[in-house]
């Protein structure tokens, strides 16, 4: 966890530790005060009453200069908490929205309150109480050594068997805070999950016995917590004892003659001043235990957020002494990009392609799009997608490190939903990129000879054989079980990652990246805000005309500026799911980024809004990357990428290959 003797802090904890100082010299004043007061009953009784008064004043300023100490410690140890906890706050949600750790609702709601609530209660009630409550007590003992050792002696013993018993009950304090703590999480992740799926819970009939599990989970939590109370308990009622039996320490040199009854009774005032600060530290041992059972959950969580604030503000100083690329259309250039465990085909595209993704597995699909997004290529041998999760298993249980299709080139479809350029009766016969005979890069069965059809007879000269012209083991090329990728044949030569005009995406800072990405998804829910804030969510330095022109285009009619400032929460509500599709496609659309993504966006327009997409893609100048079940509806030409596919050779989508509407001559 990162330190709290930092920035501003540091001003916070020097003045609880003076605050503390100062509390132990009031009580000091406050025990004199009372000593001297009762020494010279005698004198006032003579009608001395002077020096009475004084002595009364003194002791009343003395008390409400402790009250007002308290007061102030308490305001001072809030605002170093929420300082603290504001923090962790927002390095917890960096994590989150980076994908790290657990990605349940419940689990991260649980995080945020219940584990940012431990850390604020250890930092504002466990490390000031150490703070102001520690030298308070070292001064009060020590001037009581100084001025009757004895009487200190009585007062220290029950303070150290106090501190010889917490060290035992703080490990058992812990081990129970874990265990309520991982209960809790776990009660709260199967709340968030049943409410949202309320709808399937109730056309199930399934209602009581959701509330039955949730009763199950609410039984652990109370039990789990009475455990807790019974060792919490047990810490505080010792701290509160050690006051007590100070007391009665006191009471007993008093009778015995060891002290005086002025003695007594300001050492009996200074024990009531140690009983607030010594509750206090009972309860510290409470909180330190809830903190390590957070910490031990959150710390590895801020350390990957921070490490990846550090590594974006790398990438802004080095973008900063980089030169500017050109703005307008660029080329997008995807090699050794990796998805559910495999390498990608590698994909290139120039400004105007539309870039339609294939595979027979959904999944696949969604995760082709985070890596593009991300812009991050695979390392060699590296087994792990580059937003850092664990890679897909492989079906043929090779592991990660037997990826299939590195360097492999896309297999990009010609596709022209109008057939248009093709004669007729000869659709299904038109030639793929890259083909090189009738079988052509991603054929599928075999030839003739039996040979693998996607090989051709220059490709099968560079299989490596050996002196008998035998294949060697291991190199054979055989049509994968795995199903998301195909065999690596020879690495692609061109540089490895996401490229928009020769531009790394991965190396372009996110507030840069934004302009040069556009990005709309049916299948994630869009954020809280206003419609001018997300309409400009990329672009925040948009201008309100720019935001309402691109509105308009879309379909959504001319907005006031009441309209935009309408608050959209819980998924849009309480916009239609029609028009927030179309605000999704408004705001990936803002300032016409290079490269466009669409996934599944069409499924949520109705058919004003399609045709409105069509028109918008049939003259958008940068490339667009499009996932879509119906993509006849929006695009009247398109390539695929073949994300299952296993082609050898690097191929341009926009190489040799037909398109749609040009002459057979340029392929």
């Amino acid at each position: 966890m990162p330190p709290v003797w930092r920035g501003r802090r540091r001003a916070l904890l020097l003045c609880l530790a003076g605050l503390g100082v100062l509390q132990a010299v009031l009580a000091l004043c406050l025990a004199l005060g009372v000593d001297g007061l009762l020494s010279g009953a005698g004198a006032s009784a003579a009608g001395a009453s002077g020096p009475l008064g004084a002595g009364a004043l003194g002791i009343l300023a003395s008390a409400l200069g402790i009250g007002a100490a308290r007061w102030l410690e308490r305001v001072v140890a809030e605002r170093l908490g929420q300082d603290y906890v504001a923090e962790q706050r927002r390095l917890l949600v960096a994590a989150s929205l980076d994908g790290v750790g657990n990605p349940s609702l419940g689990v991260v709601v649980t995080r945020a309150s219940n584990d940012l609530t431990a850390v604020r209660n250890w930092i504002a009630q466990g490390v000031v109480p150490l703070v102001t409550a520690l030298p308070l007590i070292g001064i009060v003992l020590g001037a009581l050594a100084l001025t009757n050792p004895l009487l200190a002696a009585a007062v220290a013993l029950p303070l150290l068997g106090m501190a010889a018993a917490l060290p035992g009950l703080s490990r058992s304090v812990h081990r129970r805070a874990r265990e309520l703590r991982r209960l809790r999480g776990r009660m709260s992740a199967h709340i968030a999950d049943t409410v949202r799926a309320g709808e399937s819970v109730r056309a199930s009939g399934a209602v009581r016995r959701e509330l039955n599990a949730v009763d199950r989970h609410s039984g652990r939590v109370v039990d789990a917590a009475v455990r807790r109370a019974w060792a919490t308990g047990l810490v505080r009622a010792i701290t509160v004892t050690a006051a007590s039996l100070g007391t009665v320490a006191v009471v007993v040199l008093a009778a015995g003659g060891g002290i005086g009854v002025a003695q007594a009774a300001s050492a009996m005032t200074l024990l009531g001043v140690l009983a607030a600060p010594l509750a206090d530290l009972g309860r510290v041992v409470e909180y330190r235990q809830n903190y390590r059972a957070a910490r031990r959950i959150l710390a590895p969580l801020l350390a990957e957020a921070r490490q990846r604030i550090r590594e974006e503000r790398r990438r802004e100083r080095r973008w900063r002494d980089a030169p500017m690329p050109e703005a307008g259309p660029a080329e997008l250039s995807a090699v050794g990009i990796r998805a559910s465990g495999v390498e990608l085909p590698a994909l290139v595209a120039r400004p105007g392609e539309r870039i339609l993704l294939r595979s027979a597995h959904p999944e696949h699909e969604r995760a082709a799009i985070r890596a593009l997004l991300a812009g991050e290529a695979a390392a060699t041998g590296a087994g792990e997608e580059p937003d850092g999760e664990a890679a897909a298993p492989r079906v043929d249980g090779t592991g990660a490190s037997g990826r299939l299709g590195s360097g492999a080139a896309a297999t990009p479809r010609l596709h022209d939903a109008d057939a248009s350029g093709i004669p007729d009766g000869e659709a299904d016969a038109a030639p793929r990129i890259g083909d090189s005979g009738t079988n052509g890069i991603t054929g599928s069965g075999t030839d003739e000879a039996g040979s693998a059809p996607w090989i051709d007879d220059a490709d099968a000269s560079r299989i490596p054989r050996d002196g008998t012209g035998k294949r060697i083991h291991g190199t054979e090329t055989f049509r994968s079980p795995h199903p998301f990728g195909g065999p690596t044949v020879e690495p692609d030569p061109r540089p490895r990652g996401v490229r928009l005009g020769g531009v790394d995406l991965a190396e372009v800072p996110a507030r840069r990246r934004r302009a040069l990405v556009g990005f709309a998804s049916q299948l994630l829910p869009l954020e809280r805000g206003s419609v001018r804030r997300l309409a400009a969510y990329r672009n925040p330095d948009a201008l309100t005309g720019q935001v309402r022109w691109l509105l308009q285009r879309v379909g959504l009619g001319v907005l006031s500026d009441r309209e935009l400032r309408t608050t959209l929460k819980n998924d849009g509500a309480p916009w239609s799911g029609v028009d927030v599709a179309k605000l999704k496609l408004a705001r990936a659309l803002l300032g016409t980024p290079p490269l466009l993504v669409l996934e599944h966006l069409d499924s949520g327009l109705d058919a004003p809004g399609l045709d409105r997409l069509r028109e918008l893609l049939a003259g958008y100048p940068g490339v667009v990357v499009l996932a879509s079940r119906h993509p006849d509806r929006v695009l009247a030409d398109y390539r695929e990428w073949d994300l299952d596919g296993d082609g050898l050779e690097p191929v341009a989508v926009t190489g040799r290959g037909r398109i749609a509407g040009e002459d057979a001559e340029d392929e």
